[in-house]
């Protein structure tokens, strides 16, 4: 059924029994979303004889904060609704996530600033407003790869690795940080005394503990820069500092800038 409706397969099925009767059933089932995280299904059996027809349709939607899930039966004599929520609440010692029904084992992703960010090959699993999520079941003493889908992230996010791998014991609970840099993004022009500044120097931004590379022509690249910020640059035993200042209304786009420092 993929040519008119994505990720869905249909199904037909007949029954004949030796007193004549005979049954129909045609169903519907596939996923849905981006993350292909809401699935669905839908049944219908058309009876003779006079015997009941009957219609089923329930669907399960997994998400960051739990998983949900509905349906409703119908009959010639009856007519039945369910619906399900579950989850789990994980408190650690930067507070409190929630997630999806929790296994055995665990994974706690802490992305500081990388809101609404999914994590690969977990269905519906993203991280929270602050930048939190847990990947409910993981492999006990094995190697568990944990990755950031970077097509998620916001255009004023940035991450220093999308990979990291933990390897936890049964039962426990473990941490995948991941270094999540959040603001505009520079690409910037650094000159010291009228001359750009050399190749290879460092330069540290003064709110975190991020260190960039200066290339040829003293360019560097810049993420997570906040309106007002320092920057520290060392050579070959010199430092020079330098303040800059970014236009706010350009969250979105490289900003070129020319900066001096002293």
């Amino acid at each position: 059924m993929n040519r008119w409706l994505p990720n869905s397969w249909a199904s037909y099925s007949v029954n004949n029994f030796k007193s004549g009767a005979t049954s129909h059933q045609v169903g519907l089932n596939g996923t849905a979303l981006v993350d292909n995280n809401l699935s669905y299904s839908l049944q219908q059996s058309f009876n003779n004889q006079g015997a009941a027809n009957s219609s089923m349709l329930s669907s399960t939607y997994q998400g960051g904060y739990g998983t949900i899930s509905g349906g409703y039966n119908y009959s010639n004599d009856s007519r039945q609704l369910n619906f399900g929520l579950q989850g789990g609440v994980l408190a650690h010692e930067n507070g409190i996530t929630f997630s999806q029904p929790l296994g055995d084992t665990v994974v706690l992703v802490k992305a500081v600033g990388a809101k609404n960010v999914r994590i690969q090959n977990n269905t519906g699993v993203t991280t929270d407003w602050r930048g939190y999520a847990v990947v409910p079941y993981a492999n006990s003493y094995q190697e568990n790869r944990v990755a950031i889908d970077t097509q998620s992230l916001g255009a004023d996010t940035d991450i220093a690795e999308s990979v990291l791998n933990v390897v936890p014991t049964r039962g426990a609970i473990v941490r995948a940080s991941f270094n999540a840099r959040t603001g505009m993004r520079a690409l910037l022009r650094l000159l010291y005394r009228g001359e750009p500044v050399p190749f290879g120097a460092t330069l540290k931004q003064s709110d975190n503990n991020n260190f960039s590379i200066v290339g040829e022509n003293g360019q560097v690249y810049l993420s997570g820069m906040q309106e007002k910020q320092l920057l520290e640059v060392s050579w070959n035993g010199n430092t020079c500092k330098a303040s800059v200042a970014l236009p706010s209304d350009r969250k979105e786009m490289i900003i070129n800038k020319d900066v001096f420092c002293n």
